[in-house]
């Protein structure tokens, strides 16, 4: 019984932390979750999740093959994704709800999953750790990903329900169970397991583990086999460095069959796609003859470095055959590995960009905002466990390194990965915690080899002359050595006020602000409803028999919004939106950049649009306004620049605005509601581009010029010979240009949230209704005949022309029937 007193006071303290790290998770965001009759969820995603547990949630276990409200028109098959996440959500909440869950329930189990899950993932933090270092440094290590902000962090809080976590917690279990399979296969040779079949019971349950994490893990998300290329990556040098050490390879090869194999069989049993099968199947049959070409080669007492030379040999000729074979899927594997290493500097979507580079520059201060000092003691770790390895060639050692480099460098080509980096931070930074703690506190320089028990050969002569095994002073400056190291640079306060790991947690970034809320309950409430029932929201439906699209009743209309907010659209509103996150832009950002109405019913008629929604980031241009004009393939230098004028001998930047900006049909209707308005002064500038002293240039304004109307403005601009002159709004509420009625639209729906736009107050989030059938249109037909006026009407699909007469136009046919038509 005093043999396990110690082991059950670190469960007893892994138990303490899980409970704290839930604790932490649930109550610092909570204010922001839970607000009045809402429940808000922390991640966009989460509300796409969030959408198809209402529905399966009702139907358990049938997901159709059908969402109407995906977006409009079209919908979407949600037997496209991965789909572990969704059925895992739709049990709990099926078991909770008693079979037949209420809404309340059902935001419950999906408002508390990530949390929760985040709080157990400190258990195979822990035992990896135990694994490969040893129990205490499993422990730190425990704390650590309990306390690290940043990415890791926004993943596992409450309301934060994606299937981030599910990503993180299975690649993590898959990690814990190899690495238990190869530690207990790894004084297997052929003759013992031939001799002792007992011997194989753990490392096949435990290989077996392996595989059924990573099929989960292939289920769970389509860059599964990212954890794929890491474990072959690992596996390939694992035997080659066996053989040179003359280490029997037979483990890894059963390890690597049993593992690849169970998830072959999970991920075929799915109908997974070709590439993921095609990947496992290889790294299924590499074990195998890595293994037995090991073996052969021993057998005939050939030199130590044939077999790298033939494994390599092996490996191009493969690469060669599946050239010849398959050119497509050669090169879908190609570009697949080496996509994730890629940068993508240029790109808008923030975790989609290099974790070193922000708005252009090189930075490190985001790295260190997701780890804090433990990223130092993680990579100074990383250099002990890199020599350990290479010296002594132990799997879990080479494994760990290999872990850690491949999502190193994905996690600095893609931000997105750095939920994945923080587990392998805490293993080593415990690690490294660990090692400081024995060679300052205990006074142990004996702690080169990680994977010996703690307790040190002075601390067992300590009892062999009765004293005690640690002093209570040793141990509080242990635990302030831990608290100086991995717990205060996360938890604050620092000395300059920041509280990392509260800033982030008590933020909750991606929640919808109330005005959302309000608004989408008013659009849900308010508006009718596009399939004639509310509760078709949670219909199990019925897609067509063919391949024809499914067809929408013609009540139902689309939503335009920026496609950031479309998942809140479809799960809050209950109304399907043209776009959304899934789609990506779908041209909505040409809606919103057209410079008048006319331009822009050729894309809301189309899209059979009813409601406008429109928020004041949608404006804004440190928010959605340059991702709207990057979009549409517009500078976003035609909105809006940055001048430079003299003041008191200093260049002081002033953001002005073209009268491009003020045409926009996002700013006329949000901004000016649609109405005609005519501006009460027009400034006129004239600029000269200069040149910085560091070689920068920027535009300076040399003279400044107000008129009573737009059209004097004009006129002087005409007139002058030389120079740069424009016309310049300070004020996005405040237009220098007369902007004509939006006689089509009415607003409908203002939030009582406010937000300053410039110098005006407005409402956060409008919604504005768009009632006409029939758009004029100017323009020629086939790019020769010309009209001077026609008439769309969407609803037949036909244009109403008048060329020297009247005609009508059938674009579906693509011919032209003159004649009058009343």
């Amino acid at each position: 019984m005093k043999r396990q007193r110690p082991d059950i006071i670190v469960y007893i303290l892994l138990a303490l932390i899980c409970t704290v790290s839930l604790l932490l998770r649930v109550t610092v965001p909570w204010d922001q979750v839970f607000v009045g009759q809402w429940v808000k969820f922390t991640d966009n995603d989460a509300y796409f999740y969030m959408r198809l547990l209402d529905n399966i949630s009702q139907h358990f276990p049938y997901l159709g093959n059908l969402d109407p409200y995906f977006h409009f028109p079209g919908g979407y098959n949600p037997l496209n994704l991965p789909q572990f996440f969704i059925y895992l959500m739709g049990f709990l909440a099926w078991l909770f709800g008693a079979g037949s869950p209420s809404q309340h329930t059902v935001d419950l189990i999906g408002v508390y999953f990530p949390a929760v899950m985040g709080a157990l993932m400190a258990i195979p933090v822990f035992f990896i750790a135990r694994e490969v270092f040893n129990k205490w440094a499993g422990l730190i290590a425990a704390a650590v990903i309990t306390v690290l902000p940043g990415e890791y962090l926004i993943r596992t809080l409450l309301g934060n329900t994606d299937i981030h976590i599910i990503e993180i917690g299975f690649t993590t279990l898959f990690m814990l169970f190899l690495i238990l399979a190869v530690k207990n296969s790894l004084h297997l040779d052929a003759a013992a397991l031939m001799r002792n079949k007992r011997k194989i019971l753990k490392p096949l349950i435990f290989s077996m583990l392996a595989g059924l994490c990573l099929g989960i893990y292939i289920l769970s998300w389509q860059g599964a086999l990212m954890f794929v290329l890491i474990s072959f990556t690992w596996l390939v040098i694992q035997f080659i460095s066996d053989h040179v050490r003359g280490r029997d390879t037979v483990y890894l090869g059963f390890t690597g069959l049993i593992t690849y194999l169970t998830a072959l069989l999970l991920a075929l049993a799915s109908a997974a796609g070709s590439l993921t099968i095609f990947s496992l199947l290889i790294a299924v049959l590499v074990s195998a003859v890595l293994a037995a070409l090991s073996r052969l080669l021993t057998r005939f007492n050939l030199k130590v470095y044939i077999y790298p030379a033939v494994v390599a040999g092996l490996g191009m000729a493969t690469v060669a055959i599946l050239y010849v074979i398959n050119r497509t899927l050669a090169e879908t594997i190609f570009s697949t590995v080496t996509g994730i290493f890629t940068w993508q500097t240029g790109s808008l979507t923030a975790e989609m960009q290099p974790m070193l580079i922000y708005e252009g520059s090189f930075t490190l201060g985001l790295f260190w905002g997701n780890y804090t000092l433990c990223s130092l003691l993680a990579l100074a770790a990383l250099g002990i466990v890199i020599y350990q390895g290479a010296r002594k060639g132990m799997p879990d050692n080479i494994l760990l390194a290999v872990w850690t480099l491949f999502i190193l460098l994905t996690t600095l080509a893609m931000r997105r990965f750095a939920y994945y980096l923080a587990i392998n931070i805490a293993l080593l930074s415990g690690y490294a915690t660990w090692l400081l703690l024995n060679i300052t506190v205990l006074k142990e320089n004996k702690v080169w080899n990680s994977n010996k028990p703690v307790n040190t050969v002075k601390v067992r002569s300590k009892k062999a002359r009765g004293q005690p095994a640690a002093r209570p002073g040793m141990i509080a400056l242990g635990v302030i050595l831990i608290w100086v190291l991995t717990i205060y640079p996360n938890t604050g306060p620092l000395p300059g006020g920041d509280r990392p790991f509260f800033d982030v947690a008590s933020k909750a970034l991606f929640t919808p602000s109330n005005a959302w809320c309000e608004a989408m309950d008013w659009i849900r409430d308010k508006t009718s409803e596009p399939f004639g029932n509310p509760d078709y929201y949670y219909a199990q439906y019925k897609p067509p028999a063919t391949d024809a699209p499914y067809e929408y009743p013609y009540t139902d209309y689309s939503t335009i919004c920026w496609w950031d907010y479309g998942y809140w659209v479809t799960r809050m509103g209950h109304r399907p939106p043209f776009s959304n996150p899934g789609t990506g832009e779908r041209g909505e950002q040409n809606y919103f950049t057209a410079q008048d109405q006319y331009q822009a019913a050729r894309y809301s008629n189309n899209w059979g649009a009813r409601y406008v929604i429109l928020d004041e980031q949608t404006v804004n241009w440190r928010s959605d306004f340059p991702a709207i004009a990057s979009a549409a393939r517009e500078p976003v230098n035609k909105y809006c620049e940055i001048y430079y004028r003299l003041k008191d001998d200093k260049l002081v930047p002033t953001l002005l605005y073209y009268p491009e900006y003020y045409r926009t049909m996002a700013v006329r209707l949000f901004c000016f509601d649609g109405k005609e308005y005519s501006p009460k002064e027009t400034a006129v500038i004239s600029w000269e581009v200069k040149t910085a002293p560091d070689g920068t240039t920027y535009k300076e304004i040399t003279d400044l010029r107000t008129f009573v109307f737009p059209e004097q403005a004009a006129a002087f601009i005409k007139k002058q010979e030389s120079g740069n002159w424009c016309i310049v709004g300070k004020d996005p509420g405040i237009s220098p240009v007369w902007l004509e009625e939006m006689r089509d639209y009415k607003l409908a729906y203002s939030s009582s949230q406010k937000s300053k736009i410039g110098s005006v107050e407005m409402p956060t989030v409008k919604i504005f209704e768009y009632t006409r059938d029939a758009i004029p249109v100017v323009g020629d037909w086939n790019g020769d005949k010309k009209w001077e006026v026609g008439l769309w009407i969407p609803s037949s699909g036909y244009f109403l022309l008048d060329i020297n007469g009247n005609g009508i136009w059938d674009p579906a046919k693509g011919d032209l029937k003159l004649g009058p038509f009343g």
